[in-house]
């Protein structure tokens, strides 16, 4: 069983289990010493008291049961590898590369259930497969152009000033987007933060080596004799 989700969700994963068509709806919690900011107060996210109160919320609702793991698997039916892998098919890779606000535009997803075939086969997206391709490819190409545009015009600022930055630009931008696309893609799941950071990175790459180029082209025209007019 997959550990799906955290204190401060557990709510919100209560009230999902509630309306998804499931016969044993499953929230795994997980939670650590250094959630608590009686612990820690730089990672915290909350403190003993509302742990308490969350506790007691759950005792009092009739129809949420509290086991343990071992108890889950023999009163739980089907916790079989299938469901494993069906729940991460449905749940994981058609919406991982999706920005968290398109997500709840095209997906009826609930949120923290580790939910069977049965109740995710009636939890198709809402509209038609096209539309979240055609949506999310947008946003990753607006965000490569947007990076391209600003590293352009950046380069035209500052590598007449300094050839140590122009040079660290230059090399050091596309070293570093292939370390973080293997860092990215080294347990072979690229999720929606990754793939914001890559084409961010690609577009800055794409951007600098253009205006690189293309100020070294005028140059050369300048050196040239040619008569050459920059606005």
């Amino acid at each position: 069983m997959p550990a799906i989700c955290s204190l401060l969700k557990l709510r919100d994963a209560v009230e999902s289990a509630r309306r998804i068509p499931e016969v044993q709806p499953i929230i795994v919690v997980l939670f650590h010493v250094f959630d608590f900011l009686e612990i820690d107060k730089k990672r915290g996210k909350l403190t003993y008291p509302e742990f308490v109160e969350l506790l007691s919320w759950l005792t009092s609702q009739k129809d949420i049961h509290i086991a343990s793991i071992n108890q889950t698997t023999k009163t739980i039916n089907n916790l079989s590898a299938r469901r494993f892998i069906d729940y991460k098919k449905f749940y994981i890779k058609p919406h991982s590369l999706c920005p968290p606000f398109l997500v709840s535009k095209f997906y009826n997803i609930p949120t923290g259930i580790y939910s069977s075939q049965s109740a995710t086969h009636n939890m198709k997206p809402k509209n038609m497969k096209i539309m979240p391709v055609v949506f999310v490819s947008i946003f990753y190409l607006a965000t490569l152009l947007l990076s391209t545009a600003i590293a352009f015009f950046g380069g035209f600022i500052i590598f007449p000033r300094s050839e140590i930055v122009t040079s660290i630009s230059k090399y050091g931008g596309p070293a570093l987007l292939v370390l973080l696309s293997i860092y990215a893609l080294h347990d072979s799941v690229l999720g929606y933060f990754g793939a914001t950071v890559i084409t961010l990175l690609l577009g800055a790459c794409i951007g600098v080596w253009i205006s690189f180029l293309t100020q070294k082209t005028r140059l050369f025209k300048v050196k040239a004799g040619k008569k050459v007019y920059l606005a």
